[in-house]
């Protein structure tokens, strides 16, 4: 579903910019 494609993309960039 598209809903949880966006989710994901907004999880993974939210996990990048901590360990960033």
């Amino acid at each position: 579903m598209l809903a949880s494609a966006i989710v994901f993309l907004f999880f993974f960039f939210l996990l990048s910019f901590l360990l960033a």
